[in-house]
């Protein structure tokens, strides 16, 4: 149920922030229905430069500290500090840089970072003053160069979003997803008075909408399985996400009726109040959200209110979101607050942002800040990129010495590995029935399932999979496993936490130390 959630989510947020449908087949489909895809449509065609060629500032003050946070030394001087962000962006150049001020218990302190294609660049000052907020100090017998840098493919898609958004395309593929959705929701749900077209769920509405969702996914598998493949950019149908939802769909644990759906969803702790999307009939005018959602029989609540006019490629609207959560230990809160506007060269927003926590009437923590944004067309901005040297610059986050190697210590005896462990987004990877054997478990395959098992220890990966299991829990890994050169590759980390051991990676060496006589090396 979590993971049909989690998609059903996602659609929702689409329609909340305008995610549009173009020219889609609708044959078939009510006129409300009609109306609402073309109305959504319609905020594709406000036009931005900002993503072109640009330039702007994010200003966060902290005006308050309060609570027993107050009182720790950490945070107490935190209170007045005002922290500002400025950059420049020129998309067809693909350079992007930034400069951060810091004006923290009385002293400035500033430091600089750049983008160049897929390469990240941090200056030295950016490290410090990071450290510095950290309250951890500097390692003042390890100098730093004047700037670490590291490539990163991710940024590839950074770019490739900010040029579609200059050119005002969306993918197809969410198109046809938003679309989908849009064609399950019953009729009664959506209504058209001709100047707006609202849909209006309470949770009995909105648990119609996941049964219908969940039946028009099961009646159009193969339609639905390659528009989300195309929205995960897999390039595998279904991308071995459908195949979970509709074996839970056709499973007897998925509800039959939207009765049943309800009260499942009570029972996990989710109750829709009210979800109510108001689209203007027209280009111009009043678009509204508003969602009211209780969590856990109203030991928590979730308001979010957006309303925004548009007037030609301009808009301008207010966002109000509250947060709330109460436990044995501690009652939490947080909310925004602000405005913003946009044009098609210009772009600004205030906002007000408060979060607390109290036990027993006790104020634990509280903070509030001042948040300013604001961005303009620059034609002729210029972005100035360092010119790394070797006696300048050094990689980061490569955790490899200059022989290239990344080295495993298990309770200080070396790992041996077939394949040469490495560093792939941050995360240490290396060879599973290595790593395993290392573990004393034992390790087999079952299709794209990865079992390693130990004593009363269980776990299964999944190829190319984010999703895991741990004795039939559900987990996530940052890093999904990959086959490399004949072998399967798995985040270190990971494997080893299960295992319930301490992991640190200094310099090249991942070490790996637990208490129990149990693992060896």
């Amino acid at each position: 149920m979590r993971k049909f959630l989690a998609v059903l989510f996602t659609l929702c947020l689409c329609l909340s922030f305008g995610a549009a449908a173009g020219a889609q087949e609708t044959a078939g489909m009510s006129p409300a229905k009609k109306a609402f895809i073309k109305s959504i449509t319609s905020d594709l065609e406000i036009k931005t430069r900002l993503f072109e060629k640009s330039s702007g500032s994010i200003n966060v003050e902290i005006t308050d500290i309060s609570g027993l946070l107050a009182m720790d030394l950490k945070f107490k001087g935190l209170k007045d500090s005002k922290f500002l962000l400025n950059y420049k962006l020129d998309t067809p150049a693909k350079k992007m840089g930034f400069n951060v001020d810091a004006n923290f218990e009385g002293t400035t302190s500033r430091g600089d970072a750049f983008i160049q294609g897929t390469r990240l660049i941090l200056s030295r000052d950016i490290i410090q003053l990071f450290n510095l907020l950290d309250r951890s100090g500097l390692n003042n017998n390890h100098p730093m160069p004047e700037y670490l840098w590291d490539d990163s493919p991710e940024l590839a898609g950074l770019w490739k979003n900010f040029i579609d958004s200059q050119n005002y395309q969306v993918p197809p593929e969410f198109k046809d997803l938003l679309v989908f959705f849009i064609e399950a929701i019953p009729d009664e749900y959506i209504i058209s008075s001709g100047k707006e077209t609202v849909l209006n769920l309470d949770h009995e509405g909105f648990s119609d909408v996941i049964l219908s969702f969940a039946r028009k996914i099961e009646s159009e598998p193969e339609r639905f399985a390659a528009v989300l493949a195309g929205c995960l950019d897999t390039g595998q149908s279904g991308s071995g996400l459908l195949p979970d939802l509709l074996r839970y769909i056709q499973s007897p644990d998925f509800p039959k009726s939207k009765e049943e759906i309800s009260r499942k969803l009570k029972a996990g702790g989710i109750e829709i109040s009210r979800l109510v999307v108001s689209r203007n009939a027209g280009a111009d005018g009043y678009n509204t959200v508003v969602m009211d959602m209780n969590i856990y029989e109203n030991k928590g609540a979730i308001r979010y209110a957006l309303k925004y006019k548009r007037a030609g490629d301009s808009i301008k609207g207010d966002l109000d979101v509250d947060l709330s959560a109460k436990s044995k230990e501690i009652d939490v809160s947080f909310n925004i607050d602000g405005d913003f506007e946009q044009s098609p060269e210009m772009a600004s927003a205030d906002y007000s942002c408060a979060v607390s926590g109290e036990k027993q009437d006790i104020s634990l923590f509280g903070a509030v800040l001042k948040i300013h944004t604001k961005s303009r067309y620059d034609q002729d901005v210029t972005v100035d990129i360092p010119v790394l040297t070797p006696s300048n610059s050094k990689k980061m986050l490569s955790g490899a010495d200059e022989s290239g190697e990344l080295k495993v210590v298990l309770n200080g005896n070396q790992v041996n590995f077939d394949v040469q462990p490495f560093i792939m987004e941050g995360r240490a990877m290396a060879p599973v029935r290595n790593l395993a054997e290392a573990f004393n478990c034992r390790v087999s395959y079952r299709g794209d399932e990865v079992h390693v098992e130990k004593a009363d220890k269980l776990i299964i990966l999944y190829l190319n999979r984010n999703q895991c299991t741990v004795n039939g829990r559900e987990k996530w890994i940052d890093v999904p496993p990959f086959i490399k050169d004949g072998r399967t590759m798995v985040p270190v980390r990971f494997i080893a936490e299960e295992m319930g051991c301490r992991v640190k990676l200094v310099g090249n060496t991942v070490f790996i130390t637990s208490n129990s006589d149990a693992i060896t090396a």
